[in-house]
């Protein structure tokens, strides 16, 4: 006998990979699902991103601004929080951790409308004369 494999050796080393494969992925995709409807929860319930949660991403484009939305004003409260308390914020319209802390820190409030929007855009107004 011959010590190379046959065709039908390949055959089932292929497949075998092939199940290995599909079954990773099946984890992976199972598994960010769960992380990502955990982070859902957690912002819905008030609470923060959990530590490892990984990068930010937006869970809502519109009012009330508050931690996870991207929207345009959002731009604007760093923009306040910058001009009138010299916190320091890229202005990125992405309401991050950052942007949390520095609104609770100054403001006392990690939620906005868009009442405290307007009288933010009517301050910048003033302070930019």
């Amino acid at each position: 006998m011959s010590s190379t494999t046959t065709p039908k050796g390949w055959i089932i080393t292929a497949g075998a990979l092939i199940v290995l494969a599909g079954a990773g992925v099946t984890y992976y995709v199972i598994r960010t699902r769960k992380q990502k409807k955990a982070n859902r929860q957690m912002l819905a319930s008030g609470g923060s991103t959990p530590k490892g949660a990984g990068r930010f991403r937006c869970t809502s484009t519109g009012y009330p601004l508050n931690y996870g939305t991207c929207h345009p004003d959002v731009g604007v409260l760093q923009r306040y929080l910058g001009k009138t308390f010299g916190a320091t914020l890229v202005t990125d319209n992405k309401f991050g951790n950052n942007t949390r802390q520095a609104a609770l820190t100054h403001l006392k409030k990690d939620q906005f409308d868009t009442k405290d929007l307007a009288a933010m855009k009517a301050a910048l107004n003033f302070i930019l004369r």
